[in-house]
C-alpha cells in the first residue's frame, strides 16, 4: 500500500487518509476498514442518500451538522448518522458531531471518489450473492 503525499494535487486536503489503488496510478481510494463497513451495511436506500449527501458536502466545500439538515431536509438522527458515514469514508476530518469539519476530498476529485465508493457497493453485492449462492449449494 502506497501512501499519497502529492501536496499540487491534493492542496488542503489530507491524503494521509487515502491510500492508492495501486503503484501505477495515484488515484485514491476511500479508506479501507471503516469505509469498507459503511458501504457494506448501507441499504440501496440510504446509499441514494449517502452519494447525495457526498455529492452535497464535496460541492459546497463546508460541512456542518446543521447546514447538512437544513440542504436535505433531515431528522437529528438520520443527519447524526450520515455525519458519521461521511467521517468513516473519509470525506470530512473527524471531530465532534455537533462541529463544523473540513471537507477532505477536492470537488476535481468528486467524480472518481464516488466511481470509487460506487465500485466499492458493487464488490460488496457480488461478495454477498456469492456467499448466499455457496449457502444454499451446501
Amino acid at each position: 500500500m502506497t501512501f499519497l503525499a502529492s501536496p499540487d494535487a491534493y492542496t488542503g486536503l489530507h491524503p494521509e487518509r487515502y491510500y492508492s489503488l495501486d503503484d501505477e496510478d495515484g488515484s485514491f481510494a476511500i479508506p479501507q476498514a471503516a469505509g469498507e463497513r459503511v458501504i457494506a451495511t448501507v441499504d440501496s436506500k440510504d446509499f441514494a442518500l449517502l452519494e447525495r449527501t457526498i455529492e452535497l458536502v464535496v460541492q459546497s466545500q463546508a460541512f456542518s451538522l446543521g447546514g447538512l439538515r437544513a440542504a436535505l431536509r433531515l431528522d437529528s438522527v438520520t443527519a447524526t448518522h450520515l455525519t458519521l458515514e461521511l467521517e468513516a469514508l473519509g470525506v470530512i476530518e473527524a471531530g465532534a458531531v455537533e462541529a463544523p469539519r473540513s471537507v477532505l476530498v477536492a470537488m476535481h476529485d468528486l467524480a472518481l471518489f464516488l466511481a470509487n465508493v460506487r465500485l466499492s457497493r458493487r464488490a460488496t453485492a457480488d461478495d454477498r450473492s456469492a456467499a448466499t449462492e455457496s449457502e444454499l449449494a451446501a
